[in-house]
């Protein structure tokens, strides 16, 4: 799934989850969720489903 999808089921604005998942808006909305571990230093997955449940 990728970030554009994770956006679109999650409702979420692209620009807002990018801001939710703490990860630079350099990188592109076709990226694999799955991927960004090789994007950003310290990204999981876990992490990224703690700060989506966040309001």
């Amino acid at each position: 799934m990728t970030l554009k999808e994770v956006s679109e089921r999650t409702k979420i604005d692209l620009k807002d989850l990018y801001k939710k998942l703490e990860i630079p808006n350099t990188i592109p909305s076709d990226t694999k969720f799955k991927e960004l571990k090789n994007y950003v230093h310290g990204f999981s997955d876990e992490k990224a489903k703690e700060l989506l449940k966040e309001k």
